[in-house]
């Protein structure tokens, strides 16, 4: 997990954000993350995660081509302007 503030944003402010899958390996995956201001298109902030894939009991395996195929799919959920 790594976090990098811009700028501050108030409680009444709205929000885009973005998440993009950078890197898919065999057992993880990593997304980055902007947060932005929609008043003002303004970068609030960034970030970057990394996951790995678990069984129940806590070991590692690799990701399936099922999973695979849907995180490299389209985009399913609104963007900026689309939520009702």
């Amino acid at each position: 997990l790594a976090s990098s503030y811009k700028i501050p944003l108030r409680f009444e402010d709205v929000v885009d954000l973005t998440v993009n899958l950078v890197e898919l390996r065999h057992a993880t995956l990593s997304f980055a993350y902007e947060l932005r201001r929609v008043a003002d298109g303004a970068l609030a902030a960034t970030g970057q995660t990394r996951h790995c894939v678990l069984t129940r009991e806590g070991r590692i395996v690799r990701i399936t081509d099922d999973m695979r195929e849907v995180l490299r799919g389209p985009e399913k959920h609104p963007r900026r302007g689309e939520i009702e």
